[in-house]
């Protein structure tokens, strides 16, 4: 163990002016460093290293307590993510903190650490993924329960998913490759053409269980999606169907 008098806050760091006894890392410094980290902002994380280390060198900080700043910042990159189950992640810490334990210049210090940050960022955007692969199918799975409300929305979805409806359409066209209004409207049609393969429906039965507000809204969107009017798609089903079996 390294002997220290204890820890300084910024006024007395302030008055003293020497680092020969102590380091220098700011509560501030702490805060944007963690922020960066549960973001998995790796260009922003190094940034903030950088600078933190760059002060202590400039302030001649000693070698000794530079190995404690390290193992300071390794330590709140493990504190920020908590990853109590991410696989490998262990053997990673291990070996960084063997390593700065080894090494006695800041850079070899400092590319430790980075290997690190970069690791953690790696499972921080992973799970971020795999958190809105989530949503996603929760949303889409909604969707499919709740087609037939002709209220059914982006708005009347976000507010049911307590989130704002701007970042939820966005959120689904960048994961879908379609807007939410275009999969609803999808949802609804693919209905409707299994109400018009498999029963007698009128237009107007099939038009609300598929959840339409409109007979109007409800042949414009077929006809866009499927090429044709609900009339001759049932006509062509009806053929389909009574063709000879030629096998």
């Amino acid at each position: 163990t390294m002997n220290y008098d204890g820890i300084l806050d910024c006024d007395e760091l302030e008055k003293k002016q020497d680092l020969t006894y102590c380091y220098y890392y700011s509560s501030n410094d702490e805060q944007l460093l963690i922020a960066d980290i549960k973001r998995g902002d790796y260009d922003r994380i190094l940034i903030d290293i950088e600078k933190i280390f760059e002060f202590n060198v400039k302030k001649n900080t000693a070698p000794k307590f530079m190995k404690i700043l390290a193992f300071n910042i390794v330590d709140l990159l493990i504190r920020a993510f908590n990853p109590t189950e991410a696989e490998g992640f262990s053997e990673t810490v291990n070996s960084v903190y063997t390593k700065i334990e080894d090494f006695e210049s800041v850079p070899a210090m400092k590319e430790q650490i980075c290997v690190l940050a970069q690791y953690v960022c790696s499972l921080v955007n992973n799970d971020e993924q795999q958190y809105i692969r989530r949503i996603i199918e929760e949303i889409k799975n909604y969707i499919d329960e709740s087609y037939t409300n002709p209220i059914l929305n982006a708005n009347y979805i976000a507010d049911w998913f307590n989130m704002k409806p701007s970042f939820l359409s966005t959120l689904f066209k960048k994961q879908e490759g379609m807007g939410l209004l275009e999969y609803i409207a999808i949802r609804r049609v693919n209905a409707a053409k299994e109400l018009l393969r498999k029963t007698d429906y009128t237009v107007p039965v099939i038009c609300e269980k598929a959840g339409f507000t409109s007979e109007r809204t409800f042949f414009r969107v077929f006809e866009k999606y499927v090429g044709m009017s609900p009339g001759k798609f049932k006509r062509e089903q009806a053929y389909d169907d009574n063709k000879p079996d030629r096998t």
